[in-house]
């Protein structure tokens, strides 16, 4: 048996049940065929680097398999049939890659957008090293004196008459 693996790019408006679709043609056609899915995961949302069907981001979902080699050659064309017809309305783009006999079994995850967001405002600011943004702009007004200023720098404005 090899071990392949495929790697979709799917639209980002993708429902859980196309995701099932999906994962349900391999895990059927895999062991029909003496096969076995070894992983199925869904990596979420990124953005794209140049716009792919008019969509600026886009869902990765990987899937890693074992197949005999005598049936590898007719599940990758059957595959590719099933991503152009029946997947053509999100799946974007897909490849599939034989893996070599000594590949490691684990791989690193990218992070996606989705579990990238920041939790407030101000771990953003932070993180983009932007923390003086905010606390410099209202430090010196009072909310209660309707928006006036209390620091020493503006004490009592005078009107400018020209004459």
């Amino acid at each position: 048996m090899s071990r392949y693996e495929t790697l979709i790019l799917t639209s980002p408006e993708i429902t859980e049940d196309e995701v099932g679709q999906l994962e349900r043609h391999f895990y059927n056609h895999l062991v029909d065929d003496k096969g076995q899915v070894t992983a199925f995961d869904k990596w979420g949302k990124f953005r794209l680097a140049y716009p792919i069907k008019k969509n600026d981001y886009g869902v990765y979902i990987l899937i890693r398999y074992e197949a005999a080699e005598d049936y590898a050659n007719t599940f990758m064309k059957e595959l590719d049939t099933f991503f152009k017809i029946k997947c053509n309305d999100f799946v974007m783009r897909h490849t599939t890659i034989k893996l070599k006999k000594n590949a490691p079994t684990t791989y690193i995850k990218p992070e996606s957008l989705d579990s990238a967001r920041s939790s407030s405002v101000e771990s953003f600011l932070k993180d983009n090293k932007m923390e003086g943004l905010l606390s410099s702009v209202g430090s010196n007004i009072d909310i209660n004196n309707n928006g006036k200023s209390n620091g020493p720098e503006h004490e009592e404005e005078k009107p400018i008459v020209q004459g």
